[in-house]
């Protein structure tokens, strides 16, 4: 599996973010235009920029421009509502106009930068993001190879597949509340992207539907169906609980088999689908995009 580069002097894992940072550096050190290198980018990116070529300044400039590169760090540890946040605050509304909201939403956390950087350059490659999925395709159609069959192994039951869904989607312990109330809270895992193709397997998956069945929870479960989903979006696991008190259970019960499992968590979150302004059930994701749009709009000044 391709892994990221690495810091040389903490050989911690780059984000996809902080290398593209360190492209755009690179190539002004080579003598492209700064100035057209940085039109058009995120002020997050410009600063990470700046972050980067101060690097090549004496010891006593350090501080300021470690300072400077700190801003990204949190964005990929913020759960979906914080980074929508971040969004209003870091991003300019012509900026945030230009943006696919739903799809930066949903993106991994750690492409989050990425994502807008490839969105707002002004070039006509196809960018990072897409590079590296490329790259990655002998990869993603193993992983989609083995889970295909997931919802089929479930025809009823205690546990029982949904299919035609999009994804791997099981009804665990169906009760007359099943799927009746459609504002519901939910609940999501985002998976450390560490090898995630390999070690989120079908077996962790069927781990965690046993689990939920036999500690009686009673709701909806869902997983990705193809590698490209599960690479590609934050969600990886979906509770949706007959009761809001049911979501919440069974993240426990999700979060206790991944720890037995020792798959490292990078966030949790709670979210909520509703009914959008036509009257149309939408999802808790769709509801985040809509405010972004209705504050930058409004030009409001007051958080989402």
């Amino acid at each position: 599996m391709e892994r990221l580069p690495t810091d040389v002097q903490t050989e911690a894992p780059v984000s996809a973010g902080q290398a593209k940072i360190q492209e755009y550096a690179d190539r002004i050190r080579s003598g492209e235009s700064k100035e057209s290198i940085m039109q058009g980018l995120p002020p997050s990116f410009v600063e990470g920029i700046e972050a980067a070529l101060a690097q090549d300044v004496p010891p006593e400039s350090l501080a300021e421009s470690q300072a400077a590169s700190s801003e990204a760090a949190p964005v990929e540890s913020l759960d979906q509502d914080a980074f929508a946040q971040w969004i209003t605050e870091h991003l300019s509304k012509e900026e945030i106009l230009r943006l696919d909201l739903y799809t930066l939403l949903t993106v991994r956390p750690e492409n989050r930068l990425a994502f807008i950087a490839d969105a707002l350059a002004a070039s006509e490659s196809a960018g990072v993001l897409y590079e590296r999925r490329v790259a990655l395709l002998p990869e993603l159609r193993a992983w989609s190879a083995e889970a295909e069959s997931l919802v089929t192994q479930h025809p009823s039951g205690a546990i029982r597949g949904v299919s035609g869904t999009g994804w791997n989607h099981f009804i665990i312990n169906e009760s007359s509340d099943t799927a009746k109330q459609e504002d519901r809270k939910k609940a999501y895992v985002c998976l450390e992207n560490a090898d995630l193709l390999h070690t989120f397997t079908p077996e962790v998956m069927e781990d965690i539907l046993a689990a939920l069945r036999d500690h009686g929870y009673r709701g909806q479960v869902k997983f990705p169906m193809t590698g490209g989903q599960l690479y590609d979006k934050f969600d990886n696991i979906v509770l949706h609980g007959d009761t809001d008190e049911e979501s919440e259970r069974g993240l426990a019960i999700v979060t206790e088999v991944l720890t037995a499992r020792a798959l490292p968590v990078q966030f949790t979150q709670y979210g909520q689908d509703g009914i959008d302004e036509s009257g149309k059930k939408t999802s808790h994701s769709d509801m985040l995009a809509a405010s972004i749009r209705a504050r930058v709009q409004s030009d409001t000044p007051s958080g989402l």
